[in-house]
């Protein structure tokens, strides 16, 4: 796996998305990270900060169909949801479909995911952000710093992470992530496309869609929207 460092960029998903587009890389898979983005990207066009001190990321990935973003996109949140429970001990920590990292219920970490296509061939670039040792300005945002009570290299979190992620991304993930979901067995309010809709999260199936029950305890899957904080 390459590996790019920069200092600054605008968007590492954006930088990672031009080359591509310019033909530049030719090894996959292809890492660029970022000490700070000036113009962070979160899904729906959110703004996502990115202050010195917290880590910021894209993985290219070149495939031949596209099956599956789903899961790509949900095994790398499983990677790294299992990275940090393992690497800091810590519990409370749980993956919030479809790709965000969460303590309790303020946010760690952002995932997003866009591709590219070019006839039968997909390029998929999925950017992660990670508040480590960031001031976070948002209520409902923390960092690794406030949970550990202590900074961590950074550069080191990378390694350790891209080293942990080498060995983790091949497997499937779905059970994991279903045994970790956020607000799991809980009402709660899902966001698809402009309507609401509230059930109860009972998991993931194998196509990691989420799995809801109404009120009426009849279940649905859904595989696009977004799960509404309370």
């Amino acid at each position: 796996m390459e590996i790019e460092r920069l200092d600054s960029v605008d968007s590492t998903n954006r930088y990672l998305l031009n080359k591509i587009k310019n033909g530049e890389i030719d090894n996959f898979p292809y890492v660029v990270m970022a000490k700070t983005q000036t113009a962070g990207r979160g899904r729906y066009k959110r703004k996502w900060e990115s202050a010195l001190g917290g880590l910021y990321f894209s993985i290219g990935d070149k495939f031949f169909k596209l099956n599956g973003i789903l899961k790509i996109s949900m095994n790398v949140a499983a990677i790294l949801h299992k990275f940090l429970k393992n690497r800091f001990e810590t519990g409370n920590i749980f993956i919030k479909w479809p790709n965000d990292i969460y303590f309790g219920d303020k946010k760690l970490s952002g995932i997003l995911t866009e591709n590219l296509f070019f006839g039968d061939i997909v390029y998929n670039v999925i950017g992660v952000g990670i508040n480590i040792n960031n001031d976070v300005t948002l209520k409902n945002a923390i960092s690794l710093k406030s949970i550990i009570g202590n900074e961590y290299d950074i550069e080191l979190f990378f390694e350790q992470f891209v080293e942990f992620y080498e060995k983790e991304k091949e497997n499937d993930f779905y059970e994991y992530i279903s045994d970790n979901l956020w607000h799991k067995n809980e009402l709660s309010e899902l966001k698809i496309g402009e309507k609401m809709e509230k059930g109860v999260i009972l998991g993931i199936d194998k196509d990691y869609s989420l799995i809801l029950a109404d009120e009426k305890n009849v279940q649905k899957r859904i595989i696009i929207g977004e799960i509404v904080e309370k």
